[in-house]
């Protein structure tokens, strides 16, 4: 809003493009207490002259879209502006500028740099004689005439030309060491620019490469950072999974003699007896614990396991229906098998317990009704997407997701949920097995878990398996669950537990075999040597002092040719390559063994055409 201020102030329209000359001159006006209004070109200037009338207009020549001239052409085409005074601001390089405005009507000149009292005077001359001026301008007027034109002028605007013309005279004309002078000031400058501009570019170079090697540097750093902890998390599990395999192993070897003097026991009293309820009381006690350290050594990728090539699905169609009973009725559950998807090589009943696992922990976390989805799909990893994860391997892989509506986790939970025992349940509501169980069900068959989650948006775990190209097994049929007995067959079992080597002497005693029995792998080489005459099966321990269990057969091989072999032991992390897998030939029966899963194992081997263990030469 443009207003007039008061009758003892004198009213300035400043109008200049360049803020800092615009405050600088606006300064010494108010100073003097002039009222200054500013304008930033021409065009703007004619708008504030619609509605506020100054007593003097200030303007700078050279301005965008309306320069100093046209402005003052203008101000003196218009009745209700013409008799306004108007100062133009100049430089007045050339007399050519001040015959152009004294054709376009202007008042008078200040020059750049500006001369404060000379501004102050001639603002106060020009407003003290403005109506004398009118009265008097045909009198003092006088004609020029200048490249080619004639203008009337003033006696202030002669007195303004006088001044101008005696100044520049010769240097319009003929002034040429003046010429010199500023054409080789203007070589410099270009010289001096030149080295600034290449002075800048060096330095921004060097910035932009500074600038590069720290965000590569921070880059590095937190890369190095993120490693360190997914090491860290990666030890932590691993001395975790040597402990609880451990603890696991040593337990099984104490339930396997619970449940085999049970189950002797049991067969030995009346069925309808006390005695018989309370010893299946015991066998069911025993079993349930079975399946706590089988759920441990299966974190600690110790468990014994028979894997095979799968469609997964397959696999994962044939348990859709038990996964709904086991989720309720409140909970939708979603299945989309991916298309084409290449076969995997799984243990079946680890991947049944894999998906019942994290479809009870997707139940769980639902409160109320919600859906559980599960989808395959393939992916491939590749070599940019492991800078930032070493768990993951290149190559082509499976993926089976399963991801629920429920209430998701924080981050520092996420970090602790393949733990053994961990659980953020209520007391008596879970284990805290079921999500450490899928961890080493996964990494024992070489694959890796991706765990996406946030407080309120559920969570989806992706299980990456690798893809095998051989083919699909096909499904064996079942037996007819009768005890097979044996024809008298001579066994020597070894197993340095003299509980379990004594248990297991008595089962297949009970069960028609002759059994010899050796506490150590030496001691079976001496019983080996003794008895010349057929031993039918070798039963041994897979972990024992002296030798393992493989190099025992081999050595047994060579002294009894037809002597064929049947591993047992609570995790089979030793038999072929360390990771729990059977090699081909290979037969294990896994800690802890009723006498009904001993019988039938025995008999199946006895009764095949199973090739003895292959002596080696060390």
């Amino acid at each position: 809003m443009y207003f007039q201020t008061e009758d003892n102030y004198l009213n300035i329209l400043l109008v200049e493009d360049s803020p800092t000359q615009a405050e600088q001159l606006r300064y010494i006006l108010e100073k003097r207490n002039f009222r200054v209004t500013l304008a930033g070109n021409g065009k703007q200037a004619l708008e504030i002259l619609r509605e506020f009338r100054p007593n003097v207009v200030i303007t700078d020549v050279v301005m965008p879209e309306m320069d100093g001239y046209e402005l003052c052409r203008t101000i003196r085409s218009r009745e209700k502006l013409k008799d306004i005074p108007v100062i133009l601001v100049t430089t007045l390089s050339d007399p050519t500028d001040v015959i152009r405005g004294l054709e376009v009507g202007a008042n008078n000149f200040i020059t750049k740099p500006y001369d404060e009292r000379y501004l102050v005077s001639r603002l106060q001359y020009l407003i003290t004689n403005m109506e004398l001026r009118k009265d008097l301008t045909a009198e003092m007027g006088i004609n020029v005439y200048f490249s080619g034109k004639n203008y009337f002028i003033t006696a202030e605007r002669l007195q303004i030309l006088d001044l101008l013309l005696s100044t520049y005279e010769n240097a319009y004309h003929q002034n040429c060491e003046l010429l010199n002078a500023q054409k080789k000031l203007q070589e410099l400058n270009e010289h001096l620019e030149d080295i600034v501009r290449a002075r800048t570019a060096e330095l921004l170079s060097a910035n932009a490469q500074l600038k590069i090697e720290l965000q590569e540097r921070l880059r590095a750093e937190e890369e190095k950072t993120k490693l360190q902890a997914q090491l860290h998390q990666a030890q932590r599990m691993e001395s975790v999974g040597r402990l609880a395999g451990g603890v696991a192993h040593d337990y099984n070897n104490m339930l396997s003699v619970i449940l085999g003097y049970a189950q002797m026991a049991l067969d030995k009293v009346e069925p309808d007896s006390t005695l018989s309820e309370d010893l299946r009381e015991i066998l069911s006690a025993a079993e349930r614990s079975t399946r706590i350290t089988r759920q441990l050594l299966t974190f600690a990728r110790k468990q014994t396991i028979v894997p095979q090539v799968l469609d997964l699905n397959e696999t994962v169609q044939g348990m859709i229906n038990m996964l709904k009973r086991l989720i309720g009725e409140d909970i939708t559950l979603n299945w989309r098998p991916g298309p084409q998807l290449q076969p995997v090589k799984i243990d079946p009943s680890q991947m049944d317990q894999l998906l019942a696992n994290l479809c009870v922990n997707a139940r769980d976390a639902i409160v109320g009704v919600g859906m559980i989805d599960i989808e395959t799909s393939m992916a491939t990893i590749r070599p940019e997407d492991c800078a930032d994860n070493a768990e993951l391997v290149v190559g082509d892989y499976v993926v089976i997701s399963v991801g629920d509506t429920g209430c998701g986790m924080e981050k520092d939970v996420q970090e602790k949920i393949f733990e053994p025992f961990f659980t953020t349940k209520a007391v008596g509501h879970g284990t805290g097995l079921g999500l450490s169980t899928v961890y080493g069900i996964v990494h024992q068959h070489n694959g890796f878990i991706n765990v996406v989650s946030a407080p309120g948006r559920g969570t989806t775990f992706k299980i990456f398996l690798p893809t095998q190209h051989s083919e699909i097994t096909t499904k064996e049929g079942t037996g007819n669950g009768v005890t097979q007995r044996g024809q008298g067959q001579t066994v020597l079992i070894v197993e340095d537990d003299e509980a379990i080597l004594k248990l297991t002497g008595q089962m297949l005693r009970n069960l028609g075999y002759s059994v010899l029995s050796a506490n150590s792998p030496g001691k079976a080489l001496s019983i080996a040597r003794e008895n010349l005459q057929s031993i039918d099966l070798l039963l041994t321990d897979v972990i024992m002092p002296e030798m393992n269990g493989r190099d025992l057969a081999e050595l047994l091989a060579a002294i009894h040719p037809e002597i064929k072999c049947l591993f047992m032991s609570g995790y089979s992390s030793n038999i072929i390559d360390g990771q729990g897998m059977l090699g081909k030939g290979l037969h294990l029966i896994a800690k802890p063994f009723t006498a009904k899963k001993l019988a039938a194992k025995v008999h199946e081997l006895l009764d095949s055409k199973a090739a003895p263990p292959a002596a080696t030469n060390n």
